[in-house]
Parts: structure tokens; sequence; C-alpha cells
């Protein structure tokens, strides 16, 4: 098949390309910088939310007259259906410092308005080697992906807080760890797991965990993702 990447060059496009080259013709596409070639089969997507995306795709879909389109953005809950009746979402998961490794860790889940452009998603990644499955609508994957987000920070919160309590205490902190593994060691097998993570210090690493939050506040005006954002200073 002929893939077109729109974001091919960041962190998250360049680790598409690298898995969609082992089994299709790739090429990446910017709105200053596009290929020659006029048609493709399908359109992966891997630029950063911001107001004026769903244009921006519409318009790379239209000019190159794509058969399917893969959203792999992390993107407010309903765009993906506003770029039309074949367009699947399917969010990246794994650490972006790793992310061609890592993307092949998990389920490639796939949103879709309809069964069969699901299915087509589904094989179109199965070819790369994804483990790709149907999963509700675009608006559930999306959904999940926000709400993903917003957990790693609510437990990066949790830490920055036990950091003060103990400190309060006078509790070596790295005892919270040690205590934390023990406890994952009785209730291995189980549901019960919990994360072990270093303690932040006031700001969180990276920049998705902390915007997508943002965003996922902007949408629900939950107040808990507000009270963990207030604990990063982040509104």
């Amino acid at each position: 098949m002929k893939v077109l990447v729109m974001g091919g060059a960041g962190a998250v496009g360049s680790a598409l390309v690298n898995a969609l080259r082992c089994a299709h013709e790739v090429e990446i596409v910017e709105m200053k910088s596009k290929p020659e070639v006029q048609k493709f089969d399908v359109l992966h997507v891997a630029i950063p939310w911001q107001g004026d995306f769903a244009l921006k795709v519409s318009l790379i879909a239209k000019e190159f007259k794509v058969n399917l389109i893969i959203n792999h953005s992390t993107v407010p809950v309903g765009i993906t259906r506003s770029l039309g009746a074949d367009a699947v979402h399917s969010p990246i998961l794994g650490q972006h410092d790793n992310l061609s490794n890592d993307i092949f860790k998990f389920t490639k889940w796939i949103g879709t308005t309809n069964e069969r452009n699901g299915r087509l998603a589904a094989s179109h990644l199965a070819m790369s080697g994804f483990n790709a499955r149907i999963l509700g609508t675009p608006e559930t994957t999306e959904a999940l992906k926000l709400l993903c987000l917003w957990r790693y920070m609510h437990d990066l919160a949790f830490y920055e807080n036990a950091e003060k309590i103990l400190d309060g205490f006078k509790v070596n902190k790295a005892l919270l760890n040690q205590w934390t593994s023990a406890y994952n060691e009785g209730y291995k097998g189980t549901k019960f797991a919990r994360a072990l993570l270093e303690y932040p210090r006031g700001k969180i690493g990276g920049t998705c965990v902390a915007q997508n939050s943002k965003l996922l506040y902007d949408l629900s005006k939950n107040e808990g993702v507000k009270k963990d954002l207030e604990t990063f200073n982040l509104i």
C-alpha cells in the first residue's frame, strides 16, 4: 500500500514511519512539504492537537485522495468523527523517548464509526506487526486516551503530595516505593497493584501528560482533574 504520514518528522510520526516501512511504501507530508505522488491508500495522522487540526487533516486527505484516515493523535472527543466517514482513531501508547520499540508493546485500539473501516484499519496495521483491535467508536478511544494520560498525572500528583507528607513526618521518602514493591508482590496476579514512580518535585516531565490533562479538564470541567492540575500549578 501507498501510505502518507502527516507529522512524520515528530517523535510519534517517526516511530510510525519506521514501523510502517516494513510493509508499505511510506511518504511524509507536512502542510509546507508535500510529495509529488498524488494518490495514497492510507493517511496516518500524527500531528499535535491545535484548533485547526481537522481543517489541516481534511485538506491533506482531499488533496491526496486517500481512502482511509487513521488518526493517531490525542484530540478532543468528537474530532475524528468530524474528519468524515473514512476516518478512524487509533491512539498511541508508550514512552515517547523509546517509542520505536514501545509502540509494538501495546494493543493498537481502533475507534471507528463503521465496522468495515475498523477492519480495514486493523488489517492494515497488522501488516506492520501491530496487535490492532476495534474498541467502540472514535469517541471511545479519544476519551480513553485522555483519561489514560490524566491517570498518569493523578499518580504523579499522589507522589508529589506524598513527598510533602513524608518530609513532614521526617520519614525516608525512598521507603514508600520499598513498601509499594512489597505490596505489589503480595497482590501479584490481582487487580490491586500500584504504580511505582519517581517523585516529580513540582514538575511533570515531558509535555503530553500536562497538555492533554488540561485538555481533558477544558472538555469535562471535572474537579478531580482540576485538583491534580493545581498540584503542579498548571491551572
